[in-house]
């Protein structure tokens, strides 16, 4: 079949052109009707379809023939029915002697009289029922979006990495390398959903070390510098398990005041803590017995027996049997005194005369050690 865009103006007024071709033009270039309307070799039959069509600039040169011609286009009394469309299939002529009908096609589903299809046969394959093939409009056929996603997918990628290299730079601007070293840091911690603990960091380490000895100012330099929910940050903001977490004074602020009641702890108290404070340290450097220690013997819903309870971030079902949970604590051999923050604490509560401080020396300690012997020599 013909493409649409192959009928030409020239042919569509060619009075040698065929019948059957001015019908295929109507149906399929509605820009070239009017001149199909005028061309001398128009048969009535689709000159009766054209004028059913209600279309002005068709309805105007079918006014101009019938005024030529003095002749209003009628369909003869026994018409000759024009020759099957090359995409009719082949059909047979409608005979001469028949009367003027509603086409063959009429009937199928989708198709009318006398809107849709010139009276010729059936229309052709993929044309629309009213005759005018989809998408066409006297100019060539839809084109492929394909490139216009390329090109938006392009620029998506573009503003995309133009939008993050603006906020890199932002970023850089407000921040110094250790700072941005530090967000990475706890951007790791965040997709492992792993928070860093005493032993990740060398820095944070002496600092968490420096804070325990009551280097106040290393407990503040250290409550900035820890990422948010890592032990190291829990243990800066209680001011080494001297003060209260949650709050906003500054460590160097509140242990100024010495014993006077200002800091909150003294006396046994100031003892008390800063024996939590040891044991967090122990339990953070991964002695098992110490996080127990620390779950059994701290204050109920403090930030110590939630620490000691998750085995110092090792695990969360410890609850006061890490040593159990974890396998006990492994100690590099030789062990002793200095060795162990934990075992130093049990030493020296030992020297003072506690039984019971013995007595978990020498069950914690390893065999043959500095801390085992000890303990033996007190019992």
């Amino acid at each position: 079949m013909t493409q649409p865009e192959n009928y030409t103006a020239a042919q569509a007024s060619d009075p040698q052109t065929s019948g059957q071709t001015l019908a295929d033009i109507a149906a399929q270039r509605p820009d070239l009707r009017p001149a199909v309307a005028a061309n001398p070799s128009a048969y009535p039959a689709l000159l009766d379809w054209l004028k059913s069509l209600g279309e002005p600039a068709v309805d105007a040169a079918l006014a101009s023939r019938a005024q030529a011609t003095q002749v209003l286009p009628a369909q003869p009394a026994a018409p000759v029915a024009p020759p099957a469309p090359s995409w009719a299939g082949g059909a047979p002529a409608v005979p001469t002697s028949a009367p003027a009908a509603t086409p063959a096609y009429a009937a199928a589903p989708g198709y009318g009289a006398p809107q849709g299809m010139p009276p010729q046969g059936m229309p052709p394959q993929g044309m629309a029922p009213g005759g005018i093939t989809p998408g066409y409009a006297g100019t060539p056929a839809k084109k492929s979006n394909k490139t216009l996603w390329i090109v938006l997918i392009i620029i998506g990628v573009v503003l995309l990495l133009g939008g993050l290299t603006v906020w890199l730079i932002i970023r850089a601007a407000q921040k110094t390398v250790d700072d941005i070293n530090d967000d990475v840091s706890d951007i790791v911690d965040d997709i492992t959903d792993d928070p860093m603990s005493f032993g990740d960091d060398p820095t944070l380490d002496a600092l968490y070390t420096a804070c325990g000895d009551g280097d106040w100012a290393a407990c503040d330099e250290l409550y900035f510098a820890a990422p948010v929910d890592s032990e190291y940050f829990a243990y800066a903001d209680t001011c080494g398990g001297a003060w209260e977490s949650e709050t906003s004074v500054l460590c160097v602020d509140a242990m100024a005041e010495g014993d006077d009641g200002a800091s909150g702890v003294t006396g046994e108290g100031a003892a008390e803590q800063a024996y939590f404070a040891a044991l967090t340290e122990a339990c953070g450097a991964q002695e098992w017995a110490a996080c127990d220690e620390l779950y059994w013997q701290s204050p109920s819903g403090s930030t110590e027996e939630a620490f000691g309870r998750s085995c110092g971030g090792a695990s969360d079902d410890g609850y006061g049997d890490c040593s159990g949970l974890l396998g006990g604590t492994t100690y590099e051999e030789p062990m002793a005194r200095g060795d162990s923050r934990f075992l130093d604490m049990l030493w020296d509560a030992c020297a003072a005369g506690d039984a019971e401080a013995c007595e978990a020396l020498w069950d914690n300690s390893p065999i043959d050690s500095e801390y085992e012997t000890f303990a033996e020599s007190q019992q």
